[in-house]
């Protein structure tokens, strides 16, 4: 099963426009995958009430990557309205237009990711998930070093990541209220990950240090994490 944007809305006017933005969406780098489509009124936080049923959103099962968020408001401002989960134009805004821009931002977006050095380090969804739960009775440690371009999983693992020159940030697990729904232990697993690295994210701006735009997706099965490199000229 694969995760990533659930189109809520669009119209025949601005359905190519639509489309092209979420095929730009499936394929970008450091975003999101599969998709499925739905249709309905858009309602909340600064949507238009005038013609509302023209409003193209798209509606995300798991957290926006922190990035991509921080991009698409640099290039759009006050015309787009993120959230978690929600990616939809503003009052006022006509829907052909923004969805043209939109598409334009976020190609903007691949194409530099593209073009720039990023270290990325993937873990399969079942090994990590059950890294995690395991890591809430102490029987391992889950922990993602920066530095070493790792993501370990195991007891005392962190006690290899105390190097001056380490980066190491554990990730903690979250509490499940239903464990027998796996669909949606996992998916409040994923918001809480999210969470983590924008606390951590955070916590490092606060002490004046780099967090290198540390950012997770989730794609193909795989939980993928990307950061910046510590070290532009260390090749590891």
């Amino acid at each position: 099963m694969k995760d990533g944007p659930t189109v809520r809305g669009s119209y025949k006017t601005s359905r190519a426009s639509s489309t092209a933005a979420l095929r730009l969406l499936v394929s970008s780098r450091g975003v999101a995958t599969a998709h499925t489509s739905e249709t309905r009124l858009p309602s909340g936080h600064n949507f238009s009430t005038a013609g509302s049923a023209l409003l193209p959103n798209l509606r995300f099962e798991n957290c926006l990557p922190i990035n991509l968020r921080g991009f698409l408001i640099a290039e759009l401002g006050t015309r787009i309205y993120i959230d978690d989960y929600t990616i939809a134009p503003s009052a006022g805004e006509a829907p052909e237009a923004f969805m043209r821009d939109l598409a334009r931002a976020i190609r903007r977006f691949s194409f530099t990711r593209a073009h720039e050095p990023w270290i990325e380090v993937a873990s399969g969804r079942l090994v990590f998930e059950e890294g995690l739960r395991r890591s809430r009775s102490g029987a391992c440690e889950v922990v993602l070093c920066l530095r070493c371009r790792r993501l370990d999983i195991g007891r005392e693992v962190a006690a290899e990541h105390q190097d001056a020159s380490c980066v190491a940030v554990p990730l903690h697990p979250c509490e499940w209220e239903h464990e027998a729904e796996q669909n949606a232990a996992g998916s409040a697993l994923r918001r809480h990950l999210y969470r983590e690295i924008a606390n951590f994210r955070r916590l490092r701006e606060q002490q004046a240090m780099p967090h290198y735009e540390l950012d997770y997706y989730v794609r193909d099965n795989f939980y993928v994490f990307t950061w910046r490199p510590l070290f532009p000229a260390w090749t590891g």
